[in-house]
């Protein structure tokens, strides 16, 4: 359906009869979709939409004096074809993931929005006890996950991706945190659950191969103009039209509705307190915490813990405190909290971080690890209360708490973040798996370089330099498949990583980068060059003998690597794939490896 184009007036950043010259065109025609909240919405009965993509280009068209025509696609795919075939300039609305391409026959602008992926599925699923998953998605967008245990159902819009999860159509869905956040909003999925993921969503514009190639240039000086204060409120106004409603009010606002119920009852209670407050302005209460931490305790057979602030003392009480490796008593805790091998995963940052929570006056909660009797680690939320005088509730006196296990909850986590993380043919990290384990290495070093720091202890500081980037490649490896088949093919992949698995160490980072190209994050190796040299060409005189179904078949690689110095991520790669396109350039079958440091390049 074709909207009304609205006839914009001129001004703005850049000269009108330029850039209309330029473009040859005073409109710009733009496929939209009205349903991919809270991005770009349709108001209710009129032609007007609302979101960042179309604040965006509403902004651009003014500036640019252009008439900006929008024409309605009733899917993505439908939006995508409007805008490949020439009929619309731009697409307002291209999803994809970082490293991940998505329509190909468009020009892609730099990403106005990036989003944080979650995972939603219903509440009464049990995910852990299903074999295979069926993840809904939407119609052309690209492939999130290749994990062998998702099965994928595609569908027309967001919207209909969630109710095949809530009907048990599917069992879960991939979305971004914005659109997430609206749905578990509203009031009629209030049986979802959302988990987040380490994946970005990024949403861009799609230019038309047809269009001027100044438009995409055009394009990202807009983007890179808009502010983040400018995106969160197209964002808000967006996200708040479709969370309209006396249903969504009484969902996210129980407590103040069941307080007015009560407000009789809280009446002649506060009678009762004013009369106790009179008496006992000097007292301190804290012994019905106490009682009330310690029933708790027990009857979740857990322990308690008990902070005094003026004498920094920790007490462990109830009758299951002994499974803790944690002394029953510790003087001088925030002293504890910085020693060599505490038994609760806490800095003293961070504990003190938890008191300030609890300074609201009201039940809070934290996750920390503590060690158990037997030496191992046990997960768990702390459920706790601050308490204070009663002057104004100003003066912290204790902070007081029950333990209750959460292991469950942590393998839950552990398991759905490992959905998005594995390559489904080979059983390696895919891309988003290698950024996941790349970021937790970087984090523990960083980790260990505090408590070296806490110590007197000098440590270099965190940093890749030490760290070896490894490309392989599989030479040829279309005309192998065309040869001797995809599954012949797909062999000699899972063969290649149960070699890769075999030659290399458990800290280092392996992963099926795409296609038959993988990609290997060896952690501190810059100063064994000479061992990685040896285990590639191991790895390359094994490709030599591969045989498949009784019949030898030769298979040859290209490896390119470098020692990552003082490169980013990206440029590493860079110099990574350099690397590997000289063997390719010398006739393949071959190993470079590229020394920063050194500044040499070894063969």
């Amino acid at each position: 359906m074709l909207t009304a184009g609205v006839v914009l007036l001129s001004g703005g950043l850049f000269d009108k009869t330029v850039f209309a010259h330029e473009m040859s065109s005073d409109m710009l025609k733009v496929a939209i979709q009205g349903n991919l909240m809270p991005v770009s919405v349709k108001e209710d009965g009129t032609e007007n939409y609302m979101g960042v993509a179309p604040d965006i280009l509403e902004s651009f068209a003014w500036e640019q004096g252009l008439e900006l025509i929008y024409v309605e696609a009733d899917s993505y795919l439908d939006a995508v074809r409007l805008t490949e075939t020439g009929v619309t300039d731009v697409l307002a609305v291209d999803v994809g993931y970082p490293n991940v391409g998505s329509s190909e026959g468009l020009r892609m602008t730099d990403a106005y929005l990036k989003a944080q992926m979650l995972l939603m599925y219903r509440k009464d699923s049990d995910l852990r006890k299903i074999a295979e998953y069926t993840a809904a998605e939407v119609k052309g967008y690209p492939v999130f996950t290749d994990n062998h245990v998702v099965r994928r159902l595609s569908f027309d819009t967001p919207e209909k991706c969630l109710h095949a999860v809530r009907s048990g159509q599917a069992d879960l869905m991939y979305c971004d945190i914005f659109t997430g956040t609206v749905y578990m909003q509203q009031y009629d999925n209030r049986d979802l659950v959302s988990f987040p993921l380490e994946t970005e969503t990024w949403f861009r514009f799609g230019v038309s191969p047809e269009a001027d190639p100044v438009l995409l240039e055009k394009l990202n000086q807009k983007i890179a103009s808009v502010t983040r204060m400018e995106r969160n409120r197209s964002l808000s106004i967006s996200s708040s039209a479709m969370s309209d409603g006396f249903e969504n009010l009484i969902y996210h606002h129980p407590y103040e509705i069941i307080c007015i119920g009560f407000t009789v009852a809280f009446l002649i209670v506060m009678g009762f307190a004013t009369y106790y407050r009179v008496h006992s302005r000097s007292r301190v209460s804290v012994q019905g915490f106490a009682e009330s931490y310690h029933m708790l305790a027990d009857a979740f057979g857990e322990a308690g813990l008990e902070y005094d602030y003026l004498k920094d003392r920790l007490t462990v009480f109830g009758s299951h405190g002994h499974k803790l490796w944690i002394p029953p008593r510790i003087d001088h805790f925030s002293a504890y909290l910085e020693q060599e091998n505490p038994g609760v995963s806490l800095t003293r940052e961070e504990f003190e971080q938890i008191l300030i929570r609890g300074m609201a006056g009201e039940a809070c909660e934290a996750e920390l690890r503590c060690k158990l009797e037997d030496g191992s680690w046990g997960h768990f939320r702390l459920i706790y209360t601050v308490v204070a005088t009663e002057e104004s509730y100003k003066r912290p006196i204790r902070m007081i708490g029950c333990l209750v296990s959460a292991e469950q909850l942590y393998r839950e986590r552990e398991e759905l973040r490992a959905l998005g993380m594995y390559d489904r043919l080979t059983g390696l990290f895919n891309r988003s798996g290698l950024e996941w384990k790349r970021g937790e290495y970087l984090q523990r070093e960083t980790a260990k370089q505090r408590e070296a720091e806490a110590r007197g202890a000098k440590l270099p500081s965190v940093s890749p330099d030490q760290d070896v980037l490894l490309l392989i490649d599989v030479d040829e490896f279309k005309t192998f498949n065309d040869t001797y088949g995809h599954q012949c093919g797909d062999d000699v992949l899972i063969h290649m990583a149960q070699c890769l698995t075999e030659l290399f160490r458990k800290e280092d980072i392996l992963c099926r980068w795409g296609g038959d190209e993988f990609l290997l994050y060896l952690v501190g190796a810059a100063t064994h060059l000479d061992v990685i040299q040896q285990r590639c060409q191991v790895l390359l005189d094994d490709l030599k003998t591969y045989s498949y179904d009784g019949r030898s078949i030769p298979v040859t690689l290209s490896i390119g690597g470098t020692v990552i110095g003082t490169w980013s991520f990206n440029e590493a790669f860079r110099e990574a794939d350099a690397a590997l396109y000289q063997v390719k350039r010398q006739g393949r079958n071959g190993v470079c490896i590229f020394s920063e440091h050194e500044g040499r390049r070894m063969e």
